[in-house]
């Protein structure tokens, strides 16, 4: 994901873990090669909150708290296609506040990649 609107919006990663020891938000923070803000999720009740199951996931959020997209940044687990950049044209949308005929779309009709949660997995 891109990093051009990191002025305009606060970047936070949200880790399901269930480790827990001194330096693991900064070990996750020297993944990024920008500033980011991590918040550990060891019970999972934020990814069930935003209906996340799978990992790597987006959710943006407005000023009022209303989500404006949750799902993949892309069609594919690679970011290469800008025709189905969905994260971005997403945070291009909630900063720029322009229409995106895709989100309307989007909205529900994804079907997640990636790893399961944990918190979802022991279900």
């Amino acid at each position: 994901m891109s990093f051009e609107y990191q002025k305009d919006v606060d970047l936070v990663v949200v880790a399901q873990t269930d480790k827990t020891y001194d330096g693991l938000e900064d070990e996750i923070k020297s993944q990024f090669l920008h500033p980011i803000q991590v918040v550990l999720d060891q019970s999972g009740d934020i990814a069930k909150a935003f209906g996340i199951y799978a990992s790597p996931q987006m959710v943006l959020v407005d000023k009022k708290l209303s989500v404006v997209y949750s799902g993949n940044y892309n069609i594919s687990r690679y970011c290469t296609a800008k025709k189905t950049a969905f994260g971005k044209q997403s945070l291009q949308y909630l900063v720029e506040d322009t229409v995106n005929e895709n989100l309307q779309f989007l909205k529900g009709n994804q079907l997640s990649y990636g790893c399961l949660l944990p918190s979802y997995d022991n279900q």
